[in-house]
């Protein structure tokens, strides 16, 4: 998903506009689809009264404030501070009961419409919504589509800009990369053995104009694909005939130069052992054989290719995805194969326009024209997903049809291909964020860019390789982590998925720190008139010592030891008597820095003291009386010995 930076409402020119608005429920805004952009640092929220002081209280609990209100209403558009993201700027709002809805402030999008003036005349692109899935891809020039066919007009303008050439040949009459084949540059003619892979028929120009006419170019029509490497070899003669040897000469040319899909737009009633070792051989390399169910019989009725079959389309291999045609209303068409297990889906055969010889255009219909639209299906989804597997993106596209009555037990998936599903399947969630963060918890949030995911894995990395730790259903975009420890630090990302298919690409990484556990109950062991002992509980797992703080009086802390982790008490000697001192203790580590305790205050007691001369003064403090009595006994003792020998010697004289 992209955030889109403008503010206030905007308003498109009249094309093609998606609303996508839709009320806050159960305390959430809902964010299934990833045309969900919005404006960063903006929600909208309707009151339930018109109390203005009410309204302005709450916007400015939190720091917020009205841009403006809208259309004579309760309604109004708010700017959040900076730290306060839209999700927890909506949570806020829905916490007041004064509050009817908070939502974001949803951007309102045109289509991406091709500017080719023959576009309105393709109704096969809108009936797939290709429309919507190039919003997210209009595919890639990396992506490379081998069509096995007729050959193809190489210099007709609408696709000449997207023909493959092979990176490793050059026109100088030499086999430059090796594979036997001189000077294939552009393909091969596997019919008349020679690099010209020239389009004598008109059939297989017309099936590259669908898979990859260049789109936007502002000429004639656009493909399902805009940008495309599209590969032509030729094995079908100019009355539409070839040979088997042929067709497994061009699979091999095709596995060998790296082709990401291959297009069959042909077929027949004869099962061949090499054709279909071929077509395993494709799938060994990963390659896609999307391949035509044909077009009946000489009555023009379609057949059940279940009990009559039609090959390559009939061979029960994972790699090859078998189409038959639909008409615009989404029903089978006459003239089209089907089969419950034979035929994986339905897609627009019927008066298809696209490219023709001698630079022109023209409409034709078949199943092999509604193969051409799910090759570029195909081509698309690898530019989206290129590191899906073969049978993962045949199975995203089965899984995400339209499903129609009228082809249950007539195709396999029951459905017509639907490239927006398709495209929009496992699309990688965005803005993933900690919304809460304590020291045993991390609740994260995470917009859904996905339509067709089963649920989400959220995935944890406190160091090294991340694991997975939890998953939620689709449409769940929240996860809270209790299995955290205090101070810690911890990588987060997550990924939609479907079961039994896999994952998408994950999201951008989210690093989270805990914080530390401080110590609690700190508490005075014991007190003297130059001493403290303080002690505390340990309720860190992860600090790497302890702080110890003291203030005098009202003044400030000043450090006066640092101890070792798992430290619960301390002995702080040479203070004052008779003073006041407050102590605080700190847990601390690298990572998450410092955690403090609850203050607590302490006086030390008075000190004894001494005079001289005429006598002496004692000062008691309660807890040292008994001592100090002791002291005045022991300093008197011999006084009193003198005075008694003195009585005694005179007495005697």
């Amino acid at each position: 998903m992209v955030r889109d930076k403008k503010s206030g409402l905007i308003f498109w020119p009249l094309v093609v506009c998606i609303f996508f608005l839709s009320s806050v429920t159960e305390g959430h805004f809902p964010l299934e689809s990833n045309d969900r952009r919005y404006v960063e640092g903006e929600v909208i929220v309707k009151f339930k009264g018109s109390v203005l002081g009410v309204q302005t209280l709450i916007h400015q609990q939190i720091g917020a404030e009205v841009r403006r209100r809208l259309v004579r209403s309760n309604i109004e558009l708010i700017r959040l501070p900076e730290n306060l993201s839209v999700y927890e700027a909506v949570q806020y709002y829905l916490s007041h009961p004064e509050v009817e809805y908070a939502e974001p402030n949803y951007i309102l999008s045109i289509q991406k419409i091709p500017a080719d003036p023959l576009y309105s005349s393709q109704w096969g692109l809108r009936f797939i919504s290709a429309p919507e899935a190039w919003d997210i891809s209009t595919c890639d020039q990396e992506i490379i589509v081998a069509m096995i066919d007729t050959g193809l007009q190489i210099t007709h303008p609408d696709i000449s800009q997207n023909l493959w050439q092979n990176p490793d040949e050059t026109i100088d009459g030499t086999d430059n990369d090796g594979n036997a084949l001189v000077d294939d540059i552009y393909g091969w003619d596997f019919v008349n053995g020679d690099n010209d892979p020239a389009d004598d028929h008109g059939h297989g120009t017309h099936i590259a104009g669908i898979i990859g006419a260049v789109g936007n170019n502002g000429i004639g029509i656009t493909g399902v694909c805009w940008r495309v490497k599209l590969m032509p070899l030729k094995i079908l003669d100019a009355d539409g005939y070839g040979t088997v040897a042929g067709e497994i000469q061009a699979i091999m040319y095709a596995i060998e130069e790296g082709a990401d899909v291959i297009n069959a737009s042909f077929g027949g009633g004869s099962y061949s052992n090499a054709e279909r070792d071929a077509i395993s051989m494709a799938k060994e390399a990963g390659v896609l054989f999307v391949s035509a169910a044909g077009n009946g019989g000489e009555d023009y009725i379609g057949d059940n290719i279940d009990l009559f079959p039609f090959y390559p389309a009939s061979y029960s291999l994972e790699n090859i995805v078998s189409v038959t045609a639909n008409g615009s209303s989404g029903t089978l068409a006459t003239f089209a194969n089907f089969g419950a297990t034979s035929v994986d889906l339905a897609a627009p055969g019927v008066y298809i326009l696209s490219t023709q010889l001698g630079n022109s255009y023209i409409e034709k219909t078949g199943t092999s024209m509604a193969t051409a639209f799910v090759t570029g299906a195909v081509a698309l989804m690898k530019s989206i997903y290129p590191y899906m597997d073969y049978w993962q993106i045949k199975e995203i596209i089965l899984r995400t049809v339209d499903k129609r009555m009228s082809l249950n037990g007539k195709v396999l998936s029951e459905g017509t291909l639907n490239l927006q599903k398709a495209a929009h399947s496992l699309l990688k969630p965005s803005a993933l964020q900690a919304v809460q963060v304590e020291q045993n918890r991390v609740e994260l949030f995470w917009i859904d860019n996905s339509s067709s995911e089963d649920g989400f894995i959220v995935e944890r990395a406190p160091d090294g390789e991340f694991a997975e730790i939890g998953r939620t259903e689709a449409g769940i975009t929240f996860f809270e982590d209790t299995s955290v420890s205090d101070g810690s630090l911890y990588r987060y990302r997550v990924k939609s998925f479907i079961e039994g298919v896999g994952s998408g690409e994950v999201s951008e990484e989210l690093t989270v720190v805990t914080p530390l556990n401080p110590p609690t109950e700190l508490s005075v062991l014991g007190v003297g008139s130059t001493e403290v002992s303080i002690g505390w509980v340990d309720n860190s797992s992860s600090e790497e010592g302890y702080i110890v703080e003291r203030a005098e009086g009202d003044g400030g802390f000043v450090l006066v030891a640092t101890l070792p982790q798992n430290t619960q008490q301390y002995s702080d000697h040479g203070l004052f008597p008779s003073t006041r001192y407050r102590y605080r203790i700190k847990a601390y580590n690298t990572v998450a820095g410092e955690s403090e305790s609850v203050e607590i205050e302490v006086t030390t007691t008075e000190k004894v003291s001494s005079g001289g001369g005429g006598g002496c003064s004692i000062t008691r403090g309660p807890v040292e009386s008994s001592k100090a009595v002791s002291e005045v006994l022991l300093f008197l003792f011999p006084l009193l010995m003198l005075m008694l020998k003195r009585i005694i010697t005179k007495r005697v004289s």
